[in-house]
């Protein structure tokens, strides 16, 4: 029977073939929603005590022998779409999957968390739906830190205190693992990992014919990275270099205004209330009374522009920035044209020094779907080409990684940037490249309609300089 759907699907075309991958993970999601019901329902009239069951885990185990995990996993997804309006019909009507959902559960399973997700619920289901799962996982993890900041510095201080690694050699072979720290120290890891892995794919391209097969697999380069680590590292102390000196910043992190000033205020570094004793805003002096999740709460739509993470989506605490801020030397950087021309228009043919900056600024990876390719190692491109007018600012440009930009002009795919601010790569037949599921963003109808929609102007903020690069703006 099985052969015989092969044979079927061998037969189709590759549109045939795309079209019957979509349709069967919408029915999956469909099934995944009236299952969930089922789950709920039978939770709440007891049908596990009919065998004699003494929980629902266990009836879910033994009807569907399923492991423990699995059983917990689907349990904690009925309970959080049951609770949170609207998660139950974007997973039916198919515009979100059991990832998305996943994360509404595990968000959901910290009681101090659950209000602000009543609260928040439409903008986070819409953001589940428009975002790329990685994107959406940053999101639910900001929500959570806000809304349990307690938890959130409990957690630190546990991963800090808990570090450990392990090196060793087992039957001729290398066992190496580390664990916990810090979110500083894990994205400059992380950051010093992915340039030497970089190295070692652009090695692997230079050894192989033109659109030959690389020599190496993904992880086979990262081993090999990390090797020549250890002697690059072994290297620079036979040198004399000072150890921990880096040439360069190794991490971005992009920070919010509100936030940054919610963290200056809460440090006792800026004021929080007036001479009068009423609350104002540490950032701008105006009335403001209540605090940053509360005002989320009031506007969810600015939930995406709340960040404190690196570039590359690391979230890291609002004590260890201001640490960062304070340990570093100071430097002004403008993400507009008032003081520091990033905005270059026409005058620049490419994205290079500060330009380049700006357009991979706000961006984590690879702006093609499902790309993984951190923005810092992407080359910067126009969204509207140059020979078609386009400008060399950061509302025209993109992100791809050197693979993803050949194939987008070798294919001649356009690029549009929707009302939500976002790029989306258009196919030769004018359909969007989007997940199954989600709904066709809008698009300005005019250029003069792009230019008003894209015109929010960008702050003009500090940048603090140490092992890292940390940009504050919107």
């Amino acid at each position: 029977m099985f052969s015989s759907r092969i044979e079927c699907l061998v037969g189709m075309s590759d549109g045939g073939l795309d079209q019957r991958l979509r349709e069967l993970e919408l029915e999956r999601r469909a099934h995944d929603a009236e299952l969930i019901a089922a789950i709920l329902v039978a939770e709440q009239r007891g049908l596990y005590g009919r065998d004699g069951h003494r929980t629902m885990n266990a009836y879910l185990r033994a009807t569907f022998n399923w492991s423990n995990t699995e059983a917990g996993r689907w349990r904690a997804q009925a309970r959080a779409v049951g609770a949170i309006a609207g998660v139950g019909d974007a997973v039916l009507t198919g515009r979100i999957g059991a990832p998305q959902v996943s994360e509404f559960a595990k968000a959901h399973s910290n009681q101090r968390v659950r209000d602000a997700l009543d609260e928040l619920a439409p903008s986070l289901i819409e953001h589940a739906e428009q975002l790329s799962f990685r994107d959406f996982q940053i999101v639910m993890q900001h929500v959570v830190r806000l809304a349990d900041a307690d938890g959130a510095e409990r957690d630190d201080a546990e991963a800090i205190d808990g570090r450990t690694a392990t090196m060793a050699e087992v039957d001729g072979s290398l066992y190496l693992q580390a664990t916990g720290g810090d979110a500083m120290s894990t994205a400059e890891m992380l950051a010093i990992l992915d340039r030497f892995v970089e190295r070692e794919f652009r090695a692997d391209v230079e050894r192989s014919p033109e659109g030959g097969e690389l020599p190496r697999t993904g992880r086979q380069r990262r081993f090999d990275a990390i090797r020549t680590i250890f002697l690059t590292a072994n290297e620079a102390l036979d040198a004399g270099l000072p150890a921990g000196r880096s040439p360069e910043p190794l991490v971005n992190i992009v920070i919010d205004d509100a936030t940054w000033a919610r963290m200056l205020a809460d440090e006792r570094i800026s004021a929080d209330t007036a001479i009068d004793g009423q609350p104002v805003d540490p950032f701008t002096g105006l009335a403001n009374p209540s605090g940053l999740l509360a005002e989320l709460m009031n506007d969810p739509d600015e939930l995406l522009a709340r960040r404190c993470e690196t570039t590359t989506g690391v979230r890291v605490s609002a004590e260890h920035v201001l640490r960062a801020a304070l340990a570093g030397h100071v430097r002004r950087a403008v993400v507009d044209a008032r003081n520091v021309t990033v905005d270059f228009g026409r005058k620049q043919r490419l994205f290079t020094g500060p330009a380049r900056d700006a357009a991979l600024l706000l961006l984590r990876s690879c702006e093609h779907p499902g790309c993984l390719v951190a923005a810092d190692v992407c080359q910067v491109d126009h969204s509207t080409e140059w020979a078609d007018g386009g400008s060399t600012d950061q509302r025209n440009g993109g992100s791809r990684c050197g693979s993803h930009n050949r194939e987008r002009h070798r294919r001649r795919w356009p690029v549009r940037r929707a009302t939500n601010g976002r790029n989306y790569t258009l196919r030769d037949d004018g359909t969007v490249m989007l997940p199954v599921g989600c709904r066709i963003p809008r698009f300005p109808r005019t250029s003069d309609d792009e230019a008003d929609d894209a015109g929010d102007d960008m702050v003009a903020i500090p940048m603090f300089r140490t092992h890292i690069d940390l940009v504050i703006g919107r």
